[in-house]
């Protein structure tokens, strides 16, 4: 099992408490050799990932500030829908249950930073009153500043796929990312 995890929140709020809409993760192994491919590393398959949309309408959804409103209300129409319309999306509690069990056995959690993501998802679980988030703090791992790292070591951001402001599209960016990252400061994509 891949034991690094890239996660990505989507949210209409930037404080500990803000209204999540979207959890999404993706699993990755920065090292693993695939067999019949040249190079290394893995991200897993869509259907391995986690991505699930939070109803607007649960209860403890978290807060919503005007300013982050503001920026969705002010995107195209498209992205606006992916925050707003949910069909087939799911109460919060459900959700938080939902990654709790598909995290299990991962080692390290990746965020963009954790202090917002990482911290989000911990606030939505305690306000909501689980035992514990399933991300210990041993676990967090900031891709800023790997990303950061890697733009001084030449490593040039992937082609991004897929839509803006999706979480799961940014978290597959962002591992495809981290796996040149950590493949060219161990020696192994060259410079």
């Amino acid at each position: 099992m891949m034991k690094d995890v890239m996660l990505d929140l989507e949210t209409i709020g930037i404080g500990r408490d803000a209204a999540v809409v979207q959890v999404a993760a993706v699993r990755f192994d920065p090292f693993l050799q695939v067999e019949g491919f040249a190079g290394l590393g893995a991200i897993s398959t869509p259907e391995g990932s986690f991505n699930r949309r939070v109803s607007l309408m649960s209860p403890d959804l978290g807060s919503i500030d005007g300013p982050t409103l503001r920026f969705w209300l002010d995107q195209p129409e498209r992205t606006r829908q992916q925050v707003f319309e949910h069909e087939g999306s799911k109460e919060l509690r459900t959700v938080l249950g939902e990654f709790a069990e598909w995290y299990r056995g991962a080692e390290r959690c990746w965020a963009c930073p954790p202090g917002f993501d990482v911290r989000i998802l911990n606030e939505a679980y305690k306000r909501l009153g689980f035992e514990k988030s399933p991300i210990h703090f041993r676990h967090e791992r900031d891709f800023r500043t790997l990303r950061w790292i890697g733009n001084n070591l030449k490593v040039a951001e992937p082609e991004f796929v897929g839509k803006e402001h999706d979480a799961l599209d940014d978290a597959h960016h962002q591992a495809g990312w981290a796996i040149q990252v950590l493949q060219r400061i161990h020696g192994r994509l060259p410079a």
